[in-house]
């Protein structure tokens, strides 16, 4: 969620203006987001709802209310804000953006849907809307192709940001349309060469696709340029190849490289990497797909 808090900390205080005796809403504001920012929500909520009561008509208490809330996760408590917000100025395009977020959160797709387009419809040059609302969609099947054209009016608004560019490529990989999921995900490494999440996601449309080898240089690739992620993230991928190389190959350098893989994964998780019925060892025939981690969509 868009937040920082430390900024409408600083913004607040040069606001407020101290007074002696009874606090005022800039006081009970400051004092809500203190509260927020250690971990006490209640307290954060009771001093909002008292800045709010002492200030009724202004949009912006219950507007930095909802945001507070939704950076600590209460996704519920910040709709119930932003509401609030709404209710008073309803043309505030980012309060109803930061509405469609939070209800993302909650996994209520269709109300997200409907807040992104009331804040496109004030605003359509906001590509932060148009990327959540591409978000909201995709998350929801058979919506793919909706949520493509989101992502792409979010890229014409701003072609710089990696994150719509990741999910442009999940819409088209969803869709089956491979070859365009691979030209989104390497326009991000063009961008970003850093970005290891481009780098498992071009592995893992060449191992769906069975390109097995080609698939673990890429998963080779986001190892080394992220390896202070969690790299069991991107290992088990490669793990998987390994594995349905080494059931192809009936064993062999393929079975031994799975094996020093499944240690180094087992040693990062504390966890025993599965594998599917099939022993590589006996020479028994597999399928593309099988093995941990195997096939499916690729969600960022």
């Amino acid at each position: 969620m868009r937040l920082n808090l430390v900024f409408y900390v600083l913004v607040l205080a040069v606001l407020a203006m101290p007074v002696s005796g009874q606090k005022t809403a800039d006081d009970w504001q400051i004092e809500a987001i203190g509260f927020a920012i250690s971990g006490n929500l209640e307290a954060a909520k009771i001093a909002f709802d008292e800045a709010i009561r002492l200030s009724p008509q202004d949009d912006f208490i219950p507007h930095i209310a909802g945001v507070t809330m939704a950076g600590k996760e209460d996704y519920e408590k910040a709709v119930v804000y932003f509401n609030k917000a709404i209710a008073i100025n309803p043309s505030d395009d980012l309060t109803l953006l930061y509405k469609g977020d939070a209800l993302r959160g909650l996994h209520r797709f269709d109300e997200a849907v409907n807040a992104y387009d009331a804040s496109l419809a004030i605003y359509s040059g906001s590509a932060d809307a148009w990327s959540g609302k591409g978000l909201a969609l995709f998350a929801q099947y058979g919506k793919e192709e909706e949520a493509l054209r989101a992502f792409d009016a979010s890229l014409r608004i701003d072609p710089s940001k990696d994150h719509v560019w990741l999910n442009k490529g999940d819409a088209h990989a969803a869709l089956g349309e491979y070859d365009e999921a691979l030209d989104a995900y390497k326009e991000v490494i063009k961008k970003n060469p850093d970005n290891a999440m481009a780098y498992n996601n071009i592995g893992m449309i060449y191992k769906n696709q069975g390109q097995l080898e080609e698939a673990l240089k890429w998963f080779d690739n986001a190892i080394r340029v992220d390896p202070n992620y969690d790299t069991s993230y991107y290992l088990g991928h490669k793990c998987s190849a390994l594995w349905e190389l080494a059931v192809k190959a009936g064993g062999g350098n393929w079975y031994r490289e799975w094996e020093n893989c499944k240690e180094n994964y087992e040693q990062l998780t504390s966890s025993t990497l599965p594998t599917s019925g099939t022993s590589a060892s006996s020479g028994g025939s597999g399928t593309a797909g099988s093995g941990p981690f195997s096939g499916g969509r690729v969600v960022i």
